[in-house]
Parts: C-alpha cells; structure tokens; sequence
C-alpha cells in the first residue's frame, strides 16, 4: 500500500448561471479553495453528468483554473482578460478535437480533488489519449498542485509497456509555471525518461543437474532481469511483461495469465517424437486449458501443447490426440511437468510419476510459428460459464487465456524418454524447498487498526501479477474508515471502485444498476450491462466531495455497459452519492442517467454481495441462517439457506422486512435499510456453483461466482471451480429502488435488526422542524439523513424538532448554510451543552461556507436545538 494522502476537501455546488457567464459566484472572491462544481458546459450527450461534474480552484480576484467537460478536464487559466487553456503534453488522438473535447462524451477523463490546505490544492486529471481504443498502458496521469501565491507543479506520468518504466521516478514529465493575471509566466518542462536501471533479482542457488540426455531447447530463466532469456540449448526469447522471481534454480519467471509470454521464434526442430518439461507453480487455477509450452495452432491441433486444465491436471495434446492426467497439480507449490509423445505413444509425468498414458503413436514434425511458454496463441472461453450455451454470443465469450504462476527450467527434447529418464530429471532438478516465491492472494488491507473517521486516497495492493496489469496513480482508491475498528467502507479499482462495507476483512460489496438491452424476444441481440463488465475499471472513477469530523461524501461514478466497453444507451452512466457518519451509517443515493429511456429493462437493487477470499471458504464468515429482517414496526423473521420457495406463485414476493442484517460471524455486522418493500432471498439451486459445498452439501447461496471482482475474462457470468481466486456470492437483495427516491443505508451493527428500528424510523419519518430562529428552511433531506438550515443573520440559532416514538431523533446531522465563518460552533440541546458532537466547515455552491454537525444522541420527545458559533 502506497502511503496515504489525507483529504480535506469541501463540498461545493457553483451556480451554473453564475459560471456561464464567467463570473466568480463566491462572496469572498479572495479565498483560496478548491469545489466541485457544475460551469457552463454541455454535456455530450445531454443529461451525462451532475452538480459535482467540474472541479474549479478559486485563487483570488475572479481568477480560476478550471478542470471542465467541455475540454475533457484539461485545466483551464480563466481570469477576467481572458481563457488560457494549459498546453497538453501528451499527442491527443481522441474522438474530438484536440484543443476541445477530446473525449467528446468523457467516458474516460476525468478529474478529482485529491488533497486541500490553506496552502495548496492537488488536483488529479486521468485521461486516454486514444481514446476509440484504450488499453491500461495507454492511460495519462497528471497531478497538479497548486499553491495560494498561484505557483503551480504538475506531474505527467503517461502509461508505459515496461512496469518498471511506470513506477521509475525518473520517467515522469515535470512542468512547473506560475498563474498571472495576464496568463502564464515562468513555464519549465523537464521531460522524463527512464533509467533503464534494472534491478536484477537474486534467486536460489543454481543447479548444476545435468539431463539425462541432451535436449534440443533448454530455457533455464535465470537471468534475473530484462525482457529476454538466453536459451542454455537452442535459441533465445523474448518475454511480455516480465516479472522475475526465485525459482526451482536460480530465478523463475512470473506469468500474470493474461499477457506474460515467452516466444521462441526459432523453435526446435522436431521430426519424430517430442518430450517437454519444466516447474511450475500455480498461484491459481487456469480459466480454461493454459499451456506451460506449446507450439502449433488450435491447443495441439497441430503441432504439441502441454498445459494444465481448469481443474488443475495435466493436458497434452499432440497432432490432435489428447491425453489428460488423474492427477490435480498443488497450488503454491512447485511441481514438475513433463510429457511424452511419439510412435510408440503418449505419456504424462507429474514429480516424476506417471499419472497417463496412452498407446496411441504420433508422429512429431515441427509445425509453423513460434515455441510459446504460458500463454496461448488461440482464443478460447473460461470453462464453467453460467451460460455456456451464449459463449460468443452474448455474454461468455473467449479470450487469450495464460498460465498464472511460476515457470522455470522449461526443456524440450526431440525424442521421448523413458520413464526412468523422466523420475531423474525429477530427482535430479527437485529444489530444496517447493514453496514458491509467490505473492499471497487476500483482499487488500485497509489499515483500520487505530484509525480516525475519515477519507484517505491511496492505492490499494491485490498481488504483484495483477497489480502489474495496471498503469494507475497512487491516489486511485478511497478508504473511509472510522475511529479504532475493525470496519470501513474501500472504493478499490479491484471491484470497479464500487462501495465495499469491510467488517473484520470481509467483504460485502453490491450488484448496483444492471440493465439488459433490449428485452428478450425485441431483438437479435441481448446485451448486460453493469459495472462487474467493467474488467479494466476505464469507466469508473471515485471522488470524495467532502470529507470533515462531521461526515464524509463520496462520489462513484461508473459506465453500465457490456464486457467490451459498449454503454448501454448514449447516457449509460451512474452517479451514486453515498453520506458516511462516523456512526458507521451511509446513505446510498443512486442517480441513473439513462433510466427514462422506454427500451431499457432495469433492474436496480441492493444485492447483498459477499466477497470470498482465496482459500477461505464462505462458511468461515458466513451462519446458514445468513440474515435477519426486520420493518418499522420490529423483527420479522430470519431467512435460512438454501432458502426453498413453497409456492411458485409467490416466488417473486419479497419477505417482510425493509431492514435487514447479515449475521456474519464478526463483531459488526452489514445491515442495509430500504425505504420500503421487502428483501428477497437468494433462491436455492439459482445460479449455484456444483463445484463449491457447504458442510458436504449443495452451496445454499447462488454462486460463488468468480469472473468478478479482479478477474479479467469477458465474461458476465462463471462459476468457481475452487477458491483459488477471489469470487462472490449472493445472499439477497432489498427492494431499494422502487421505493422512496431510491436512496437507502448501508452501515454496521452490532445488534440484531430490532436494534436499527429507531434509526430507520428516524430516517424514514423524520420529525417536523419548528419554531426557527434566525434560520430558514429546515429541509430534511433524507438522501443525505441531514437536517438542512440556511443561516438568515447572526450566530444564535434555534430550532425544535418533534420527536416521539414513531419520528424519533436517532444521531442527526444539521446542515447550516451561509454559516460564513471560520468559527466552529457549541450545540445544545435545551440548556444543556451536547458533548457528543462532531463538526466541520466546507463550502457551499455559492461560495459561502457552511457548517456541518452531527450529533451522536437519540430523542424520542420534543427538543430544542441551538447553535451558536465559539
């Protein structure tokens, strides 16, 4: 985890008609601050974006740079003489004109406040340059930070092929200039390039083993470094995205199983038999047959393949003839590989033993193309689609699937040994110690232990293969975590910087807007579009726009389209607001841009999803009787699984309950509260994996799946074969959206159900406000679970709400607008000064600041509020 950047940043709302018309809304033009804003520009297409869509930093007399839509978040010097529009330093080839809107609909860019002080702002712009193509190499990072005397850095850190040339300080573009009244002045770029300075890595000893018999290619990969391996027999190769680690003998190479690949443009030549071998050390299971080496088109159609299957045994394949072994290959474990073929027949080896054979002879002969190691050259689908019978049409489709681990000591040999030649090469090769160097695959840690409520940017670590796939900041991920426990709400990129609610390390994350376009039976083709399809997280992004003692506000922004990218509808993005009290409570507010569009089926929903870590099974966190319900009125019920529907007829009616906690065995528990409606269960045998069990019986929840989070297969939908990798499963969803203004909450519990029924009547039936002094207004906003004032003169203000039982008062939240002072504020409840407050001073849209307070108490009879500043 890279270190962690505080935010401090205010929540701010400029007037759009002050700001097309290039006037500064703010009342005290002369402070220096930094908003999220909506200026004067047009969405492409209309209806793309909200209040929070443009980020301007207020410096003094009128004078703004502004990161805006209508030049895809390229900063702009506005002052009152004129627009100076900061030079790119990248070659844009985007779908709009370079000095405009490159990115005409943004799908790609954009920008984000990520630290802010009295004395400087940091402002994070992404963006592609190519944007009808973009690849994770192909992405720009810039970081501007601006001071109040108007002295502005930027940092340009533009993707690379090489990882080593990404994280290489010494690679990144510095431009440097000051904002003047007339413009800019004192413009210095120094342009980056790479050191070139590679580490080499220090393996194991290197073994001094001789093979039986002489092979025709021998790779032993242990240079250590660079993008080459220099063949011990035979010819040299070339790596993608190498990755070094200790191997079996010296040094082994790393293979992310999506790109790493060893190529032999000039393999052996083979004219009769063929014998193949090498360690491997599997860091999970292949998505499909993933070959350690293979030469030839189709999977050995022509030519020989040696791989490992989706269940972990050996594959050979040659000249069309397949052989598959009875033996499932260790995951983080070394083991050794080989394979037999020739006229007299066909063999498999693992660790030296024979674990298949076959009588049927084959003739070798060197096929055309390259000798490849780990990945392979043909396309195929991930086994165990839930929808095998779509592979390539809608929704499972195939893909260039590698081996992800280790390999070293690959040798090919152009005759078939015996099995005794092969238990030596075993023998003779086998390393010291079979533990892999291998990076544990667990959910990022967040750091909850001693925190303080807050927000924090950082970049969150998965492993080392997948987190090498990506080119991204080190600000890419949120954490808001609360004061010493063992719970936070992460925005990680791994899950589409989607809300994850993390108790103890566990995870429960959401299915959010899913949209089928169009219905069955209205077309020739059906599309799913959701932000799981996502894989690269191009069209997702996360913002803090507010962040104080009192609360904090995230925004997560995300494309709903296919697994190719395709949006569903010319407006398929989301906005989800999601307010945080330090009470551990969010409210979730889901704006869906497309939603009036007559041909979209949508179904939004909060879909209690669990993550599943590597190597843990769902029952270590999870109780059979997974969760309790509860309404206004008290419990209900709690829901076991598998959940059995008695009666077909009411299949699609929810349980009674609006309220509903997960019972975890944790200390905290997830809750989630909808305005209205019922919760609908998981339904036995739905969609359930037949590989994963629970206590020796069918899996009771649908799923695990496992093609989201993290994997990166063009898939919507496979099941887990193992828990090699990280995979989901469904408990059940609240009907959220189709009650209320489809805001709902998330939070943490450490009672039952019964226990939130106060707080959900105080959210959902909110006592009246009444008798304002000096104060106008009192809105509650339910999509925010605030109170909200506008502050009409002075600094003493009162103010009563009418709580009773039904319209309790449960840990609120006052907003006071044109607060206009630095000055916090004392708070009291009757007479009586509340030590139990929290608070904070942002911004408001206009420029003025306001003040925040929350509360942590609970009234269920009338009170008297006031407020007045220190």
């Amino acid at each position: 985890m890279v270190p962690l950047r505080r935010l401090a940043v205010p929540s701010l709302l400029a007037t759009l008609v002050a700001c097309a018309a290039g006037k500064a809304p703010y009342d005290d033009m002369d402070r220096f601050f930094a908003h999220y804003t909506r200026t004067g520009a047009v969405d492409v297409p209309t209806n793309l974006s909200g209040p929070h869509a443009d980020v301007v930093v207020n410096l003094a007399e009128g004078r703004r740079l502004v990161f805006a839509r209508d030049q895809s978040y390229r900063s702009v010097w506005s002052t009152p003489t004129g627009e100076h529009p900061i030079p790119h330093l990248a070659s844009i080839a985007g779908d709009g004109p370079e000095e405009g809107r490159f990115d005409t609909s943004n799908q790609l860019a954009y920008a984000r406040i990520v630290e802010q002080s009295a004395d400087r702002v940091v402002v994070h712009w992404r963006y592609f340059p190519v944007v009808d193509d973009p690849t994770p190499t192909g992405v720009v990072h810039e970081l501007f930070t601006i001071t109040a005397d108007g002295d502005v850095s930027r940092e340009h850190r533009a993707g690379t092929e090489r990882y080593g040339d990404w994280v290489d300080p010494a690679a990144r573009t510095l431009q440097t200039f000051r904002l003047t009244a007339d413009g800019l002045a004192d413009l210095e770029t120094t342009t980056g390039r790479p050191t070139d300075d590679a580490v080499e890595v220090v393996g194991v000893a290197v073994s001094d083993a001789e093979p039986p018999v002489a092979p025709v290619g021998w790779w032993r990969f242990d240079e250590g470094m660079a993008d080459t391996v220099t063949a011990e027999l035979g010819t040299d190769g070339g790596v993608t995205a190498p990755l070094w680690k200790a191997g079996v003998s010296g040094t082994a190479l790393a293979f992310d199983g999506y790109t790493t690949a060893v190529t032999i443009d000039d393999p052996p030549v083979l004219e009769r038999a063929v014998t193949v071998a090498g360690w491997v050390a599997l860091g999970a299971l292949p998505w499909n047959r993933a070959p350690l080496a293979h030469q030839g088109a189709d999977f050995g159609a022509e030519g020989f393949y040696l791989g490992i299957d989706p269940d972990g045994r050996p594959v050979l394949e040659v000249q069309g003839q397949e052989l598959v072994g009875d033996r499932r290959l260790a995951r983080n474990q070394w083991t050794h590989l080989a394979a037999v073929a020739g006229p007299a027949g066909m063999a498999l080896y693992v660790d030296g033993e024979r674990v298949a054979e076959s009588d049927a002879g084959v003739r070798v002969t060197t096929p055309e193309g390259p000798l490849v190691v780990g990945l392979n050259t043909d396309p195929i689908e991930a086994s165990d689609g839930v929808r095998d019978g779509e592979v390539d049409v809608f929704n499972h489709f195939s893909s260039i699937i590698g081996l992800e681990g280790l390999i070293d000591e690959v040798q090919v040999y152009d005759v078939a040994l015996d099995a005794e030649d092969v238990a030596d090469l075993h023998a003779d090769t086998r390393p010291a110690s079979l533990q892999p160097d291998l990076q544990v695959r667990a959910l990022p840690d967040l750091g909850t232990e001693g925190a303080t409520f807050g927000a924090v940017h950082t970049r969150l670590a998965f492993h080392d293969l997948w987190d090498r796939l990506w080119r991204v900041s080190d600000v890419e991920d949120v954490v808001v975590r609360f004061d010493d426990a063992p719970i936070a709400f992460a925005y990680w990129r791994g899950t589409t910087h989607g809300m994850n609610a993390v108790t103890d390390g566990y995870w429960m994350s959401d299915q959010s807007v899913e949209i089928v376009l169009p219905e069955e039976g209205e077309g020739d083709h059906v599309t799913l579009g959701e932000h799981m399809s996502d894989k690269q997280a191009l069209r997702s992004h996360v913002r803090v726009l507010e962040n104080t003692p009192a609360r904090v506000v995230v925004q997560w922004r995300y494309g709903v389209g296919d697994v190719f990218g395709t949006l569903v509808g010319s407006r398929g993005f989301t906005d989800e607001t999601h307010t945080i009290y330090p009470d551990g409570v969010a409210v979730r507010d889901v704006h869906y841009y497309q939603y009036n569009d007559p041909n979209d089926t949508m179904e939004f929903y909060q879909d209690f999803q669990w993550l599943v870590p590597p190597d843990v099974h769902p029952s270590t966190f999870m109780e059979r009787e997974a969760v309790s319900l509860a309404d206004l009125d008290g419990p209900t019920r709690t829901v076991s699984y598998p959940h059995v529907v008695e009666d077909e007829d009411f299949a699609e009616r929810p349980v009674r309950g609006n309220i509903a906690v997960m019972n975890t065995k944790t200390e905290y528990k997830v809750f989630g509260v909808a305005q209205g409606g019922g919760f609908h269960p998981g339904q036995a045998g739905e969609e359930f994996s037949p590989h994963i069990t629970w206590d020796g019986e069918d899996f009771p929840f649908p799923g695990p799946w496992n093609h989201w989070p993290v994997g990166q297969i063009p898939s919507d939908g496979r099941f887990s074969t193992d828990l090699d990798r990280v995979a989901h499963f469904a408990v059940g969803n609240l009907e959220a959206f189709d009650y209320g203004s489809g805001s709902m909450l998330v939070g943490f519990t450490k009672g039952g159900p019964g226990s939130l029924v106060p707080l959900a009547r105080a959210w959902r039936k909110p006592p009246e406000v009444i008798g304002l002094e000096g104060l106008q207004g009192g809105r509650y906003k339910r999509d925010q679970r605030a109170f909200e004032f506008d502050r009409l003169d002075g600094y003493e203000l009162a103010f009563t709400l009418e709580a009773t039982g039904s319209h309790p008062v449960v840990n609120p939240c006052f907003v006071i607008r044109h607060w206009n002072s630095d000055q916090p504020a004392r708070v009291f409840a009757g007479e009586r000064a509340l030590d139990s407050v929290r608070q904070g001073i942002t911004v408001d849209e206009e420029g003025n600041r306001m003040l925040v307070v929350f509360v942590e108490e609970a009234w269920t009879h009338e009170v008297d509020f006031g407020i007045r500043r220190q």
